[in-house]
Formats: C-alpha cells, sequence, structure tokens
C-alpha cells in the first residue's frame, strides 16, 4: 500500500485486503491461510524499511465431499480439524445442540457408545473411522468442533453414501477368480454303429 493505494496479487485476486491502518483483511479464511506473515512498513519517509513476522493461527476444519464407503471394509470419512478443543460426530442433521455425540473427542480422549462398542474410532485430526462400513452406515453425519480458544459451536454436515461392490462377471473356482477362463476339453473319438 502506497499512500490510499493497494498493490499485489493477493489483493488483485480478492484473496486479501488491507485497511487503512495496515491491517491485513483476510477474505474467506482457509486451512491454507495459515502462515507467518510479513509485514514491511517504512515509519519514517526518509528512514530505511522495517519489518516485522506476524504469526496467524486458523481455527476450525473442513471434511471431504463425494465420500463413497465400500461394505464390509474399514471406511474414512475424511475430515482435517486444528486446533479445536471438543469434535464429535452425530447422526443426521437438524438440532445439532439438543444431540449427542456417538463419539467424541475432548483433548486426547475418546468417549461416546460408538467409541465404546468399538463401531467407530477418530483420526487425530478429527476424520470419523467406520471399523465396518454397513448398509446403516449411509447416513447424513454431523461433525461438531469447538476452535480453541473462541468456544464458539461450529458444525458440518458430511453426507456418506456406501456401496456393495458388483459380483465379478467371470468364474471363481476355490477362491481365485481370472478374468479369463479357460476349459480344457477331450474328445474321445467313437464309432457309430
Amino acid at each position: 500500500m502506497e499512500g490510499s493505494q493497494i498493490y499485489g496479487r493477493g489483493y488483485e485476486s480478492g484473496d486479501y485486503d488491507m485497511y487503512p491502518n495496515g491491517s491485513l483483511i483476510i477474505n474467506g479464511v482457509k486451512l491454507s491461510n495459515k502462515f507467518n506473515y510479513t509485514v514491511l512498513f517504512d515509519p519514517h519517509p526518509a528512514g530505511a524499511n522495517e519489518f516485522i513476522v506476524v504469526p496467524v493461527k486458523v481455527y476450525g476444519g473442513s471434511c471431504q465431499e463425494n465420500i463413497y464407503l465400500e461394505v464390509g471394509k474399514q471406511g474414512v470419512v475424511s475430515c482435517h480439524f486444528e486446533n479445536c478443543d471438543i469434535i464429535g460426530w452425530i447422526y443426521g442433521s437438524g438440532d445439532v445442540t439438543s444431540t449427542s455425540p456417538f463419539i467424541y473427542k475432548e483433548g486426547s480422549k475418546m468417549y461416546g457408545q460408538g467409541y465404546r462398542n468399538g463401531d467407530y474410532g477418530m483420526h487425530p485430526n478429527g476424520s470419523l473411522i467406520i471399523n465396518e462400513v454397513k448398509l446403516s452406515n449411509e447416513f447424513n453425519y454431523t461433525v461438531l468442533f469447538v476452535p480453541h480458544p473462541t468456544g464458539a459451536n461450529n458444525y458440518f454436515e458430511v453426507p456418506v453414501k456406501v456401496y456393495v461392490p458388483p459380483e465379478p462377471g467371470y468364474p471363481v473356482v476355490n477362491g481365485r477368480a481370472k478374468k479369463s477362463s479357460y476349459i480344457e476339453i477331450q474328445v474321445v473319438s467313437s464309432t457309430v454303429p
């Protein structure tokens, strides 16, 4: 910024802006905005430039879209949360404040019926692990998270689809499957009266 004129790729792309006092505005904050930003300024018109480094922490997270899990296998509902004190998963959507999570993590400890019975686990980044995917796991899940230190509840709705792989279109013999099978036929000649 010179005078009141703002320059730069970040400004031109619309990702960043600046207040007249020099404060940086990050438009549409994402986890990828977690950086050490360097501020260059000239406090004295005839003096040398000075700079300071400002670390920026981003609180919150995101989840993958279009999640498809195979029945009978372990499935991961992929998400990534940073700097969150509490992460919990509930079935469905709607009033998330009155529903108890089937699995949740507070600090490094896990709780909830889904965790106790072994149906679910949670990756340290907040991703939901379904230990053995069933047809009943096709759901719109909601993940709740409390970023530290703001303490405000946030949530994402995460639709999950499950599928059953198709049967192979070729023979399976003794557990072995080949896309091409050869059958040996022996023709015995006989005389016809």
